[in-house]
Formats: C-alpha cells, structure tokens, sequence
C-alpha cells in the first residue's frame, strides 16, 4: 500500500525499466572509471587507503625497539642486583621503560590489526577487479553480469521533492561494500 501526501498516493513499486537503466548507467560509469584510473576508483569505493607495505615498515621499527627494551630491562636489573645502581634510579628507568614498552606493544597491536584489514580488503578489492575485467565493455545487462557484480539494491521509500517523486537507489557492490 503506497503512502499519501494529500490527495495523491504514492505507491512503493518501481519499474522493472527504470531499474534496468539506473544500474546499466551506473555499470557503465564503472566500467568507464576503472579503464581510466584503474585501482584508485576501486579503493574510493572501499572508502579506503591501502598501505601495508608502510605499516611493515613501522611494525618492523617498533619490533626491533622492544627487542632493545627488553635487553636494557635485563641489562638494568643486573645493574640492579650487582648494586651497580641504587634503587631510586633503577625504579625510575623501569617505570620509563616500561612505560614506553606498554605504548609500543599498544601501537604495534593498531598497525598489525589495520595490516590485516589492508591485506583483507586487498584481496577483495583484486577479487572485484577480476570479476569486473570479465565485463569491462558491455552492451546490456546479464543477470549473470548483475549476480556477479552486485550483492543488492537498496531503494529507499518515495518522497517528494519539488512536486516530482523521487527515490534514492543505492547499489551494493560484492566485494566492495560492507
């Protein structure tokens, strides 16, 4: 049952032919975006930014700092028990240490976690993109091309704007879209 906004009702149907060429123009504009700017199109729908290959590098960074951490923690425990420092310093210089390998361990759990996320959203991304060379240049529709290529359409409720009745259709890609 459509809504009513004075006399008039609003049904919540839309055509089959109105769908059809909403999703073939949007394909088309797609297609055409990924010819021409290949991976950067893709990561904008992904609303991501991929760059393990720069979170290895400050994992790496971060690893070899705790391995010096945990050498000096020992080194200054010796120190320590050989009396070669008193107690109020070598309390001091562990608080400090440990201070800095509590942060270090927190940031490194980030960017381990944010690698996996980039590597994962990666591969879906090589995934889409496999898929989507199979239909870079089309002339229609294949359900075999919308199954492969779209998870859902959303269609919102009807609304009017200006006297016209409009609908926001909003295309859920596979791979890409959460």
């Amino acid at each position: 049952m459509g809504k009513y906004y004075g006399d008039e009702e609003i049904g919540n149907t839309i055509g089959y032919d109105e769908i059809y060429q909403i999703v073939f123009k949007r394909l088309k504009v797609l297609m055409e975006s990924v010819k021409e700017k290949g991976d950067s199109i893709l990561l904008s729908l992904m609303n991501e930014d991929i760059k393990p290959e720069i979170n290895e590098k400050e994992i790496s960074k971060i690893n070899k700092r705790l391995l010096v951490i945990n050498k000096v923690l020992k080194k200054l425990y010796e120190d320590y028990v050989l009396e070669e420092i008193n107690e109020s310093n070598y309390h001091e210089m562990l608080k400090n240490y440990q201070d800095e390998q509590s942060s270090l361990k927190f940031k490194l759990n980030e960017l381990t976690t944010k690698n996996k996320t980039n590597l994962t959203n990666l591969e879906r991304m090589n995934q889409f993109k496999k898929v989507l060379d199979k239909y870079l240049s089309f002339n229609e529709l294949t359900k075999e091309m919308v199954n492969a290529l779209i998870d859902h359409i959303e269609i919102s409720s009807p609304s009017i704007i200006e006297g016209e009745k409009t609908r926001e259709v909003k295309i859920i890609y596979r791979f890409i879209n959460d």
